[in-house]
């Protein structure tokens, strides 16, 4: 859900100059110069909430996410990462791919004013606690039609996230929090004859709520 709450946000949103002329010629971690290294599941979990609390779009579009194309622990290929939405979307559908992703990732952590008048997003606050212990995938041949390779993780976690916008958005607020439930598939990957892991799917599956700075709180679905 707190994807969703974001969409309208992010859809809205013009990319800034910063994310465009950003570069990044390795895995480095947000804030210090030592390389991160997704050698674990659990390591892609510390460097989402890092990446996104750092709004870091270079680290999650060329390590982070799965893109579809390096060879999986089993050196064969597999469907790049998706999202999927609760409700399904208009004009996606029930989920989106790796190319929607991280254009609408880019347009969030860019910081750029909305089309519709509204700021862009100053700060992100989140926070993942786990839920469920990880485990394979209940269907042992795929995941919503996509097969996966043995070594292939899901986990349930708890989201708190915290958006602070640069002014106020066209109802007056300067920002949101979002608490709901979330599951991550992490995929194996081969890099340079490592096993590494990958964000391969992400699926929001609570109806969650919104709650603004003058402490109402309202479903999801009052922001479409």
């Amino acid at each position: 859900m707190w994807r969703n709450v974001l969409y309208g946000f992010l859809v809205a949103m013009t990319c800034g100059m910063f994310v465009a002329c950003s570069d990044n010629s390795g895995p480095v971690g947000p804030g210090d110069n030592d390389p991160i290294v997704y050698d674990t599941p659990d390591a892609v979990i510390e460097a989402f909430t890092d990446i996104w609390n750092d709004m870091d779009f270079p680290e999650y579009r060329d390590y982070l996410l799965y893109d579809g194309e390096t060879p999986a622990a089993d050196r064969e290929t597999y469907t790049a990462f998706k999202f999927y939405f609760i409700v399904p979307d208009d004009q996606y559908g029930a989920s989106w791919g790796f190319a929607e992703e991280k254009e609408h990732t880019e347009r969030l952590f860019s910081g750029s004013d909305a089309l519709d008048g509204s700021p862009g997003v100053k700060t992100i606050t989140l926070h993942l606690s786990p839920i469920t212990t990880w485990e394979a995938p209940a269907n042992p041949y795929e995941v919503e039609g996509d097969t996966y390779p043995e070594g292939t993780q899901v986990r349930r976690y708890q989201t708190d996230l915290s958006i602070e916008l640069k002014g106020t958005n066209n109802d007056g607020y300067s920002g949101y929090e979002v608490n709901d439930h979330v599951d991550f598939f992490v995929i194996p990957v081969d890099v340079d004859g490592s096993t590494e892991y990958r964000l391969w799917k992400w699926r929001d599956i609570g109806n969650g709520f919104l709650r603004t700075e003058d402490s109402s709180w309202s479903s999801v679905k009052a922001l479409y």
